[in-house]
Order: C-alpha cells, then structure tokens, then sequence
C-alpha cells in the first residue's frame, strides 16, 4: 500500500447512522501519476471573493449615465496542469458591459498563476442588465461568470432662467428645466 492509500472505520452513513465496525478503503497511491490528479481548475476571484461559473453575480450597484463601474476579475489556476485560455472571454450581444483590460489569446497560466480581466458597465438607459462573461479554455467546459447592473440615467438640464424679480440687480430665483429623456453623454 502507498502512502496515499487508506482505511476508514466507524463512519458516519447516509441515513445518519454510525456504521460502527463497517470501513472503507481507498487506494490513491497512483492517482497523482493519472491525468485525473493533474488538471487545470479555473477560479475566478474579486478581491477575496470567489465567483463560482453559473453561480452568484457580481453586482456592479446602481451606476448613473455620467459614471463608469469597474471591476477587475482574476483568473487563477488552481489546479496541477496547464490551464490554457484559448481565446478571448465575451459577453452577450447589446449589454452596457466592455472589457476595459481584456487578454488576448491564447494566454496559459501554469498552476498558481493568474491573469486580470477588467470589465466596465456604462449603462445609457434606465434598467437593469444582467448578462454572463464566457472565459473558454482548452481544457475546461466554458466558465460562465454572472453579473449584474443596475443603470440610471441622470436628468439633463435643458434651460435655466435667472429672475430679478424685484429689478433691483439681484437675481431673486432660478428658474430649471430637466428633461430626462436626453442621454447626458451626447451633450
């Protein structure tokens, strides 16, 4: 038997029982020699968060027309081998989300290493947006990361009269117009 190998005794079985007596053997000493011990596993970190593919989205808040959220991503081999990113990570079709800092193909991360993705969310509309960032790679199915954003369009001032009403060479009132429907990055 190979140090890797085992005997477990007195477990714990599904239906809660203990299977005093019973045991369970594995044998692992050659696992690290097959290809199944040694794979790429991507994780997709922000900061000290992990998002898992398909899992919880990121959240870019509420970001007005004027504004810009930015988030950097990095993906990080986890695994024993070569994690190859095989070509470049996209998005859905009409979404508000840009790659800012995006990587260009093929790009391998030996285990350990990471790359950074730089995603920008610039709605124009009033909306919510959510779409999936694909990262593909040779040999893993394709990462999905989600995420999610919220756009406000800002009110655009469209006139402003000043008033003295009393003609004594103060202005006594502002007098403003808003109009909400221009896009505040055209003007």
């Amino acid at each position: 038997a190979g140090s890797n190998d085992g005997v477990l005794t007195d477990f714990l079985g599904l239906d809660g029982s203990i299977n005093s007596g019973n045991t369970s053997n594995w044998i692992a000493s050659g696992a690290f020699g097959s290809s199944a011990a040694t794979t790429p596993n991507m994780t997709v970190l922000e900061g000290s968060t992990t998002y898992a593919a398909g899992g919880t989205a990121y959240d870019f808040g509420t970001v007005d027309n004027a504004s810009t959220g930015s988030v950097t991503f990095t993906i990080l081999n986890q695994g024993l081998a070569d994690l190859n990113l095989d070509a470049s990570p996209t998005f859905g079709i009409g979404t508000p989300y840009t790659f800012d800092t995006p990587y260009s193909p093929t790009v391998t991360l030996t285990p350990g290493q990471s790359q950074s993705l730089t995603v920008d969310f610039d709605p124009t509309t009033d909306a919510v947006f959510a779409d999936d960032i694909t990262i593909p790679s040779t040999e893993l199915a394709d990462y999905d990361l989600n995420n999610t954003g919220t756009g406000l369009v800002l009110p655009v001032i469209t006139e402003a009269e000043w008033l003295d009403d009393n003609e004594d060479g103060d202005i006594d009132q502002v007098v403003v117009m808003f109009n909400k429907n221009e896009d505040i990055s055209e003007n």
